[in-house]
């Protein structure tokens, strides 16, 4: 196998656009430094000789289980160096077998199954000598990554490699083999960034940590967690946030529905929200009260009501105890939309080529189209660039809009996050091509100030996922997607422990209980949102023990230290059994039910030290009706043997 590295350039030559610099084709300078070594490379050779570009990577080992990694680019090429390849290190093996792992924040990925031994089918037919099979995840990319985190591990050992950049800025991590045409012996880690190094500039790597570690990923994201816990400030909470179980995320309308065909109007808001309170929630999501998707600004649907008796049942519910935030999409926008007086171009985000990046949506309470139809153009849209001085300008607008007219004291923005393709080279706007990311990061925390000066604390800024930086300024947040039958987001919760991030479930509990137990916020969705809890009272009368159980035990939920996620616990003969474990200071809160809701007796192995630190611990078993089902001490590695009942859960408290 190759042993790629520790640097690629991507240098287009006029003739020769896929010209990449490989730097272990090059020889370096080495110089030992206390702690580590300078490796220079006073003039990067490419396919057809030397560039012109100088590199300079600096290594320094970090105590006894880390190393840190810098390089500096300086591009005395005629050309511009769009992509940096770094780290790129070369030649990982197998850690335990085909389970292995590469884990990212909120995805996985198992290279030896999905590279090793492909059957001829599977292989691509195409450019088969040069191809590379790869894997990749945006680190800013929520539903894959959310952070700047890589792990490749099997059970018993592994290595973390991440990033100390706090910005927003676009970088993915990159996994590779040698080739389609033999099975995968060893992988290749990396990272990639598109700076566009002009002629004559100089570009500064962040700084990379790459730490071995023993054990899984969940070994490995403790290392980030590290780093996460000095660099990231968690945006303050309210004590209404602080008790609530969730949101209940309410679909007011459906645009796919005759206008005239409506279930609520505005008047009915404070009676649902009097709903959602007694079940726990004191946050609702109102989404669909508006004519149109993206656009700006936003028009509200008039059947339902208008801007003042909006205003007036938002400013009810709130008395009620629900705060309730509209739902916002215009991260795309519709051309048709835009008035006169401004210009569209100057909107959109553009691709090299110069062509607009669109996207096509239309809703069915099942999120596809409502009939097997291809190409619908009701909702086509561009992208918008928060590069635009226009678009942001008429954002802000709309954010006045919804405290001043509609009374609210927040807002959840749709496609809050970018996304891989996120670069833009639209020309009417002043930023490098990969800066796009941070652009918009920074809009919506200047709405979150915005906000806050009208409203103080009240103020809340949600948006569709949650990335590592954004967990300083977005309050909560939500998935359109189901996301919690293996938790991949697990690593993620682990290093943020203190973000607020919902999980989307129904009225089915044992869902609802994997969600609770893990400590993530609920987002409720009665029959994909149009129903409301008057029309289940059961569940109801559920979600309100979950909040009198998350009151009694609040600081393992909303002061944590650490989720422990399954460290210090274990059940050796179910794996059905879900477990997870919460610290706040020097005490810890392990939840356990099973994970289809069937009734179980469940023998656990406690590590206690692993759990709290000390040798021995008070343990106290509760129900979630909070009655106390048993006491005693615990020391070292403790069995307890819980009688878990039908589509419920018991803590275990350790102090």
């Amino acid at each position: 196998p190759s042993l790629c590295g520790p640097l690629r350039l991507h240098l287009p030559l006029p003739d020769f656009e896929a010209h990449m610099v490989e730097a272990h084709l090059t020889s370096p300078a080495v110089k030992e430094i206390n702690g580590g070594v300078i490796i220079e490379y006073a003039d990067l050779v490419g396919k057809r000789g030397a560039t012109g570009v100088r590199a300079r990577l600096e290594v320094r080992s970090v105590g006894a289980d880390a190393f840190e990694m810098t390089c500096r680019i300086n591009n005395n090429s005629p050309c511009t160096i769009p992509q940096v390849f770094f780290p790129y290190i070369g030649g990982f093996g197998p850690v335990d077998g085909p389970d292995d792992q590469v884990t990212f924040g909120k995805s996985r990925f198992h290279p030896w199954q999905a590279w090793r031994n492909l059957p001829p089918d599977k292989r691509r037919n195409f450019m088969t000598s040069l191809a590379r099979p790869s894997h990749s995840a945006a680190s800013n990319c929520s539903y894959m990554a959310g952070m700047k985190w890589m792990d490749f591990s099997g059970s018993s050992a592994g290595v973390s490699l991440f990033s100390q950049e706090k910005t927003s800025t676009m970088q993915i991590m990159y996994v590779s083999t040698d080739s389609y045409r033999k099975p995968a012996e060893t992988i290749d880690l990396s990272w990639y960034f598109y700076p566009f190094i002009n002629p004559g500039e100089t570009w500064e790597s962040p700084v990379f940590v790459l730490c071995p570690h023993e054990g899984d990923w969940r070994r490995g994201v403790l290392k980030f967690k590290e780093h996460a816990d000095r660099t990231f400030t968690p945006v303050p909470s309210t004590p209404d946030r602080d008790a609530t179980i969730g949101q209940q995320s309410f679909w007011i309308s459906w645009h796919y529905q005759d206008w005239q065909d409506i279930k609520y109007t505005f008047n009915d808001i404070p009676d649902i929200a009097s709903e959602a309170r007694a079940a726990g929630f004191r946050e609702m999501t109102l989404v669909r009260h508006t004519e149109l998707d993206f656009c700006l600004p936003h028009v509200i649907r008039k059947p339902l009501g208008n801007a003042k008796e909006l205003r007036a049942a938002v400013e009810e519910a709130r008395k009620r105890g629900v705060n309730i935030t509209p739902f916002i999409t215009c991260h795309l926008i519709r051309e048709d939309t835009i008035g006169d007086h401004r210009n569209p171009p100057e909107w959109y985000r553009e691709n090299v080529a110069g062509q607009r990046i669109g996207d096509n949506w239309t809703y069915d309470p099942h999120m596809v189209p409502n009939m097997p139809i291809h190409q619908i153009g009701s909702r086509a849209a561009y992208y918008i660039c928060a590069g635009s001085k226009q678009w942001r300008n008429a954002f802000f607008e709309l954010v006045d809009q919804v405290s001043e007219e509609w009374g609210c004291c927040g807002l959840m923005f749709d496609q809050s996050m970018e996304l891989p393709y996120a670069l833009c080279f639209n020309p009417l706007h002043e930023h490098k091509p990969g800066e796009t990311t941070e652009l918009l990061s920074n809009v919506l925390a200047e709405a979150r100030r915005r906000l806050r000066d009208k409203f103080g604390d009240d103020a809340a800024i949600s948006g569709e996922v949650q990335w590592d930086a954004a967990t300083e300024w977005l309050d909560f947040m939500f998935y359109f997607n189901h996301m919690t039958a293996y938790e991949i987001m697990a690593p993620f919760h682990m290093a943020f422990p203190r973000a607020r991030q919902c999980m989307k479930c129904t009225d089915y509990i044992p869902q609802i209980n994997r969600i609770f137990t893990a400590g993530y916020w609920l987002d409720l969705w009665l029959e994909d949102g149009t129903a409301r809890l008057a029309d289940y009272p059961e569940l109801t009368r559920y979600l309100a023990s979950l909040a009198a159980f998350k009151a009694k035990f609040s600081r393992f939920f909303n002061q944590r230290d650490l989720y422990l996620h399954t460290l210090g616990v274990a059940c050796p003969d179910d794996k059905r059994i879900w477990i997870r474990g919460h610290r706040s200071a020097r005490e810890a809160l392990v939840l356990v039910t099973d994970a289809d809701g069937a009734a179980k007796q469940v023998d656990l192995e406690i590590n206690v030290p692993e759990l709290i630190g000390p040798e021995s611990a008070r343990l106290t078993v509760w129900s979630r009706s909070l009655k106390k089902l048993e006491e005693r001490s615990a020391t070292r590695i403790t069995t307890l043997n819980l009688n878990v009942p039908r589509e419920d859960f018991v803590a275990i408290h350790m102090a």
